[in-house]
């Protein structure tokens, strides 16, 4: 499972770069928030097949705290619940935030994976390029809702796996996080922004 988490930021390292030109988010813009599906570019499908051996992994440049919530960062510890939600088009997703210290608000690559402990992937993988708000006391940015979605809940409820994210940051540097978690149904009443 290492390596495929070794392998997707060699990956990245080794991607052509995106188009810089794309404007980053305005300080007008009121949130970052993934509810509405706001993603100017997506891609999904199977992991690169690159094979790499931990001793090359590269350093991160950055720190990113990972958590969940649909309109507030709430941070995920190893071991906690992620809750598996429907979503309005007829699928279910988790909703993963990423908050990152000492960055411009900007948009940035991110990669997105959740696999079960015995290597069973619950999401396909996933990337996005997505704008990041300034949190609220201005010491970084964080991007809040990203609806991840979950093809077959029955690949993941019930189980433990283990949620990656890796972030591009805007000199090509990457920063990323991962938390060991238990995927379950979201219960009545589940509010998503609770810490």
């Amino acid at each position: 499972m290492r390596t495929a988490f070794l392998a997707l930021l060699v990956a990245l390292l080794v991607a052509p770069a995106c188009d810089d030109a794309t404007p980053g988010p305005s300080p007008n813009d009121a949130s970052s928030s993934m509810a509405d599906g706001a993603a100017d570019a997506v891609s999904v499908g199977p992991d690169a097949g690159i094979d790499v051996e931990p001793e090359v992994a590269p350093v991160p440049s950055f720190d990113v705290t990972l958590g969940t919530g649909r309109n507030s960062h709430v941070a995920l510890a190893d071991g906690d619940i992620l809750y598996l939600e429907y979503g309005n088009q007829g699928l279910q997703h988790v909703l993963v935030s990423i908050r990152i210290a000492d960055l411009p608000q900007a948009r940035y690559r991110v990669d997105f994976s959740l696999v079960r402990d015995d290597g069973v992937a619950i999401s396909e993988p996933a990337w996005v390029r997505v704008p990041f708000a300034a949190v609220p006391d201005g010491a970084g940015v964080e991007l809040t809702g990203y609806q991840l979605v979950v093809i077959d809940p029955a690949l993941g409820i019930g189980r433990n796996a283990t949620l990656r994210v890796v972030v591009e940051g805007p000199d090509g540097g990457l920063g990323w996080d991962e938390r060991g978690v238990r995927v379950e149904w979201a219960p009545d009443g589940w509010d998503p922004d609770a810490p």
